[in-house]
């Protein structure tokens, strides 16, 4: 939808997750003790294998979700492929995600879902319109300035740093994963459309390592030892205020102040 305030600059024209690799990062995540995965985009639902995406999940043992712009609504087949998709074992629930400010399809989204809520929330997808808590100065958010006011007025911190503080307290892959869970992060660590493996949510974040090429030791590593890079204003942020919380965290990290 070319939302502004985009992080990853997601476009209609952009890369698709192969099955392959679908395949390899679901793979990744059930070996290592994941229990539940988000399948999330851009918007997921227009990647053509979508539903047999979520059928592989459901197979290899995950549980799993998805989140969407809503886009699908009102669409009798893609909404027969979501109600497929909420009858496989393993199927959480959906996360429809709208906002007046941001999406401009979030009237009509809003329509579509409020005329049959009751069927969406017996399956388990609902629709959140609340406001955006945390947003970074990258992807298209960059280039507009109603969200780079967003970005410098919120208290948030940057995306990867709750990935780098658990992993820092971890001594296995499988901890990390079950603490991750215990904290509801199902955003992060996040694999891209290329296999890559990134601490933060947004593919334009440094990646450090890739599921279809490193084993699950070297990624385990590679996760422990990295550190907010001070790509965006939250990581700034994080980098430098003086709250005690960030400056124990940055010492667990062996990051000093800036």
């Amino acid at each position: 939808m070319g939302c502004p305030h985009c992080m990853d600059d997601s476009k209609p024209d952009g890369g698709m997750m192969p099955g392959w690799i679908f395949h390899a990062a679901a793979q990744f995540a059930k070996a290592n003790g994941e229990r539940h995965i988000l399948i999330s985009g851009g918007e997921p639902t227009e990647h053509p294998d979508f539903l047999p995406f979520c059928r592989m999940a459901s197979r290899i043992g995950l549980k799993f979700s998805f989140a969407s712009n809503g886009m699908w609504l009102g669409e009798l087949g893609k909404e027969k492929v979501i109600e497929e998709i909420a009858s496989l074992p393993g199927f959480v629930g959906g996360q429809i995600y709208s906002n007046p400010k941001w999406y401009r399809l979030h009237d009509q989204t809003l329509r579509e879902y409020n005329l049959y809520a009751d069927k969406w929330n017996g399956l388990h997808i609902f629709l959140d319109t609340s406001e955006i808590r945390s947003m970074s100065d990258i992807g298209r958010a960059k280039n507009c300035p109603a969200a780079m006011e967003e970005v410098v007025k919120s208290k948030f911190h940057n995306m990867c740093l709750t990935s780098c503080v658990t992993a820092a307290q971890c001594d296995t892959l499988e901890n990390f994963f079950l603490m991750m869970l215990m904290q509801h992060r199902f955003c992060t660590p996040m694999i891209d459309y290329k296999g890559n493996l990134h601490m933060s949510e947004s593919i334009l974040c440094p990646s450090i390592g890739n599921v279809t090429k490193d084993d699950a030791a070297t990624l385990w590593k590679a996760m422990k030892e990295f550190r907010p890079c001070g790509g965006c204003t939250p990581c700034r942020r994080f980098l430098t205020e003086d709250d005690p919380k960030m400056a124990m965290a940055r010492k667990l990290l062996g990051m000093e102040a800036a």
